[in-house]
């Protein structure tokens, strides 16, 4: 999650104009992210990774959020 906190920053620093959004007027990223173990594959990490993507989208963007596999 620091990584995607700094890559969040990075956006945020950037300022780089988005005048096409209706939600920002700059660029964001949103994020999410999941943890493989030994009890989960790859399709259900994927699916994990992007339900945390959604969360992150649903909570305000520009942000990156974990979902537990």
């Amino acid at each position: 999650e620091i990584v995607g906190e700094r890559i969040v920053s990075a956006f945020k620093d950037l300022a780089y104009p988005h005048k096409y959004s209706s939600v920002e007027g700059y660029l964001t990223v949103s994020g999410g992210i999941a943890q493989i173990t030994d009890k989960v594959g790859t399709k259900e990490l994927i699916k994990c990774a992007d339900a945390a993507l959604y969360m992150a989208k649903e909570s305000g963007r520009n942000q990156i959020t974990s979902k537990p596999s």
